[in-house]
Order: structure tokens, then sequence, then C-alpha cells
């Protein structure tokens, strides 16, 4: 996690990329950027900063992916995707 935000009773977690280029940044889509792993690694991230801060438990929850390519930030959003189950993000 990158950054995390708080607004309105819903919390932004923003993960960072950076890619030298755009068209690798964006074969399949900005979320190819956050690979399967990678997005397990960010739910569970997420869950032990939970776990240390139940305050917020009652919180919804959204993930945004920023893209820097260059001089350029690219933001893809994912919604309340950190309550779906584990697989990959897009499927």
């Amino acid at each position: 996690m990158d950054l995390l935000l708080h607004q309105d009773g819903r919390l932004l977690i923003v993960e960072v990329k950076c890619r030298n280029a755009a068209g690798l940044a964006f074969v399949d889509g900005a979320g190819n950027c956050l690979g399967w792993r990678q997005q397990q690694r960010l739910r569970r991230a997420f869950g032990l900063w939970l776990q240390g801060s139940p305050q917020w438990s009652h919180c919804g929850v959204a993930l945004a992916l920023a893209v820097v390519v260059r001089d350029q930030i690219f933001w893809n959003g994912f919604g309340d995707s950190m309550a779906e189950p584990s697989h990959p993000w897009g499927n």
C-alpha cells in the first residue's frame, strides 16, 4: 500500500507503479500492472493494517492504481474490489 486515504466513511488504497513507456504499462489494460501475486500481497497488507486499526473496519474500501509514465499519471479505479473473493481483479 503506497497511500491510504479516508473520506466520507470510505478508505481508498492507492498502489503506485512506475513504467518506462505507456505501451508497456497498458498492454492488457492498466490492471495488468498489478499481477495476481501483487494483488494477493496488497489484500494481505490491508488485512494486517485493519487488524491493527479496527476502528476503520466499518468503512467501505476501494483500490486505485496510479501508473506513472514519464511525467504523466494514469489512474485506474477498481471500486470495492477488496471485498471480492481472492482472484485476479478484472475477471
